[in-house]
């Protein structure tokens, strides 16, 4: 007996017919912009590149749109920007960190140059003190050289202050972007000269968006600042069993890195999760603007990704180690979170190209 399918609607957009009847069945508009847009929008979720909490807005803004069919011109605008906004969310995440950290380093700044000033004044006034002393000349020049350098070591420790300031990320107390940039372009040219092999993890808190939303931004910063503080904390332990240096920075929003040097793959797999694990483990204690206790019982997870320099990479070989770092963190997500995926090579052909 033949089984009649439904009838399919005359339809602009070229598509499957199986498709267009879904389509069809949600209530989308036969023009090729609406049917366009919401399967687009449909495709980013595979998209490795976007984060968990811009993959869950923009599948919440494609079912707010199926919900309330209202398909108006108006609505369609409002949901393409809508959907630009959350595109850019970690461009606007990045900037408020660094507006963040330039504003940290313009304070202290201000601090110093009012103590500098007020040191300047001093030296003055004990150099005029000591010329009109009438003691010996050896005796005030010695004086006055090291008024003198006393103030000119303050001023020197000031600049590494602030440039230690510059690296550090404002919030978590770890290394910052710049910092982190850096300290990849120093791996690839160690691996470059002396094929010194170098390991990058990289890590973000699973449904962090969500977390952000229960609770709001103030213990969404704690709970950063608690994972930023694991990983420093794990790195200094293990630091003097290493050949290497272990670094920790905040790559940004909710997703942290760390950089092991002279460790091999096996050694930093085992060190990725002893992190992930360390982090279930730790009780996110979140308390109210007053300090008291709202909950002690919350636990947040992490998912990982880890990746090794590749022989076979071609420049840029930080760009290439930083997408395969991410494309593990990527499959650890899709496996189920709270996981550590190491990054797999390409297969190769007999000749040992790789084949993509």
């Amino acid at each position: 007996m033949a089984v009649e399918l439904p009838v399919r609607n005359h339809c602009d957009f070229s598509c499957t017919d199986r498709m267009c009847r879904t389509l069809d069945k949600a209530g989308v508009p036969t023009d090729q912009k609406w049917r366009t847009l919401i399967l687009y929008m449909r495709s980013l979720r595979e998209y490795t590149t976007l984060t968990d909490s811009q993959k869950s807005a923009i599948q919440n803004l494609v079912l707010e749109a199926l919900r309330k069919k209202e398909f108006t011109d108006a609505e369609f605008q409002r949901i393409i920007q809508r959907k630009q906004d959350i595109l850019g969310e970690p461009c606007n995440d990045r900037l408020k960190m660094a507006l963040a950290e330039t504003m940290a380093l313009v304070e202290e700044f201000s601090a110093l140059v009012t103590t500098r000033k007020d040191d300047v004044l001093e030296l003055g006034q004990r150099t005029v003190e000591a010329l009109e002393s009438g003691a010996d000349p050896l005796e005030l020049v010695g004086k006055i050289k090291a008024s003198f350098k006393a103030v000119v070591d303050a001023m020197e420790g000031d600049v590494c202050h602030l440039r230690e300031m510059s690296y550090t990320d404002a919030l978590t107390g770890i290394g910052n972007r710049r910092a982190f940039d850096e300290c990849m372009e120093e791996v690839v040219r160690l691996w470059q000269e002396q094929t010194v092999p170098s390991c990058l993890v990289m890590f973000d808190i699973d449904h962090f968006k969500d977390f952000n939303d229960t609770y709001g931004h103030r213990i969404g910063d704690h709970a950063l600042t608690v994972v930023g503080r694991i990983l420093m904390t794990y790195g200094e332990k293990i630091a003097p069993l290493l050949a290497g240096p272990c670094r920790a920075f905040r790559y940004g929003g909710e997703e942290f890195a760390m950089i092991f040097q002279n460790a091999s793959q096996e050694q930093v797999l085992m060190h990725a999760d002893a992190l992930r694990s360390a982090v279930k483990k730790h009780p996110l204690i979140i308390r109210d603007p007053a300090g008291g206790v709202v909950d002690s019982s919350r636990h947040i997870t992490v998912s990982a990704g880890v990746a090794s320099l590749q022989p076979y990479w071609k420049s840029p070989l930080v760009a290439h180690l930083i997408d395969a770092a991410d494309g593990a963190l990527y499959r650890a997500k899709q496996a189920g979170r709270d996981r550590v995926v190491v990054y797999t090579p390409p297969p190769e052909d007999p000749s040992g190209t790789p084949l993509s």
